[in-house]
């Protein structure tokens, strides 16, 4: 009874102020929202539409629809009253610190949450990370959707599903890596379509790796916290270097720059050609091309998600 007065009230207190950090699985989200939360400032929430740990959905998916979630067509949603109404109130992690600052969100439905749910209090961080890194580190996870969530990626707009059928008749699919390379696809062709500033939104997790005490700083600085940055370098960069406790050991941060294209030495000549081709029928390919890093800057993402607008 205690505890949940106390959950009760902290959420009170936080919900005004929510910093969502979104982005496939298995690209950093998690290490990300950990930084940002060094010190307990935040009440942290891990994945609280997870279609599994919370939501409970048939068919194991893990993907919800935006019913599901209970959000209207409108896009009206109350985070404070999902949140009492869930599986994750109840078991919320104890804060670290006073978290008093706001609600952190860190989940992987960003294409549905982008589109559906719409607080002008939020700020939203998109994390991407090379979509063949992504599809190698699900494969060494384990399986990681049902073919219930594929279809329900697939049937989230006209749009992403006409690009799906563009795939299948030039018979780009056929392996689990392609099925998780047109899983990042679908997800970031959705999620990025809704996303207002691309320039103030989107972190290349890439960069974040190769500089990061630069990336992270100007991360705060978006977040209009570059006096929290200054103020707490070390303990930040302390949390940068920590693994994330979904990291597996083969994918540590410090291994994550000794191969810079482990895929092609363990996926076929054809697997990699059919991988780049869903990219390009996505209009996602301009983004790492065929280097490890990307290849364009935020601005010219959103110079490439507006063509895709004006094309359609």
């Amino acid at each position: 009874m205690v505890k949940n007065i106390l959950r009760s009230l902290l959420l009170r207190i936080n919900a005004g102020n929510q910093i969502f950090v979104l982005g496939d699985g298995r690209s950093g989200t998690t290490w990300i929202a950990a930084v940002l939360n060094f010190d307990g400032r935040y009440l942290n929430f891990f994945e609280p539409f997870h279609g599994q740990r919370i939501l409970g959905l048939p068919d194991k998916r893990i993907y919800p629809t935006g019913a599901e979630l209970g959000v209207a067509t409108s896009g009206a949603f109350d985070f404070k009253k999902y949140v009492k109404g869930s599986k994750i109130f109840a078991g919320q992690e104890k804060p670290t610190g006073l978290a008093l600052s706001g609600c952190l969100i860190k989940d992987v439905t960003g294409h549905l949450i982008l589109s559906r749910i719409k607080d002008s209090r939020r700020k939203d961080l998109m994390v991407i990370r090379h979509p063949f890194s992504v599809a190698l580190s699900k494969e060494g996870y384990g399986k990681w959707h049902s073919p219930q969530d594929l279809q329900r990626l697939i049937s989230h707009s006209a749009e992403v599903e006409e690009l799906y059928d563009i795939c299948k008749a030039k018979e780009l699919l056929g392996s689990r890596f392609l099925e998780y390379v047109l899983v990042w696809c679908l997800l970031h062709r959705s999620a990025l379509s809704e996303i207002e500033n691309c320039e103030k939104s989107v972190l290349f997790y890439e960069e974040m790796l190769l500089e990061p005490e630069a990336s992270f700083k100007s991360l705060f600085d978006r977040l209009e916290l570059g006096e929290v940055f200054n103020a707490n370098r070390e303990k930040i960069m302390h949390a940068v270097i920590k693994r994330s406790r979904t990291t597996s050991v083969s994918s540590r941060i410090e291994a994550s720059l000794t191969k810079a294209q482990p895929w092609l030495e363990l996926k076929s000549g054809l697997e990699i050609n059919n991988a780049y081709g869903i990219l390009k029928v996505f209009g996602l390919w301009d983004i790492y091309g065929k280097k490890s890093v990307p290849q364009i800057s935020t601005a010219d993402l959103a110079n490439l998600v507006g063509d895709w607008a004006y094309r359609g």
